[in-house]
């Protein structure tokens, strides 16, 4: 979910809305299937089905985010690799900004932020913030 989603600004048929939290969701009835949106993202987000004529898109389970709840994909995840940021918090500056292979795009502004992982092990945020402590008790 992009600050400035190209997917919404190119759409001739207006198929995209953005929500005053920052998620853009998808309206498959005003959609013709075009595909301008799936040409203009740069992480290809939005797919076309060629069995519906259609495209489908994340919206991060926004009717779950509204109940309070997680998005399906983030307790699904088998590398526990996926969680909500909430974007009034801090960044800890230990964040990356990009990743070799993911296009880092100025204009759309994605809402990703990527850990540094060392090559060869798996290390998740539990590890990453007791490391940090660490180092600040040094």
């Amino acid at each position: 979910h992009c600050a400035n989603p190209e997917c919404f600004r190119l759409c001739p048929n207006h198929a995209f809305r953005k929500r005053r939290d920052g998620i853009v969701v998808y309206n498959e009835e005003k959609c013709k299937g075009c595909g301008t949106c799936t040409r203009s993202c740069p992480f290809k987000a939005p797919t076309l089905l060629p069995t519906t004529g259609k495209i489908i898109k994340c919206d991060l389970c926004f009717g779950k985010l509204d109940e309070k709840e997680s998005p399906y994909c983030i307790p699904a995840c088998p590398a526990d690799a996926l969680h909500l940021a909430n974007s009034t918090e801090p960044l800890k500056d230990f964040l990356v900004k990009s990743l070799p292979g993911v296009p880092r795009i100025q204009i759309t502004r994605p809402a990703v932020l990527y850990y540094p992982l060392r090559v060869g092990s798996q290390v998740f945020l539990e590890n990453i913030e007791r490391e940090e402590n660490q180092a600040n008790d040094h």
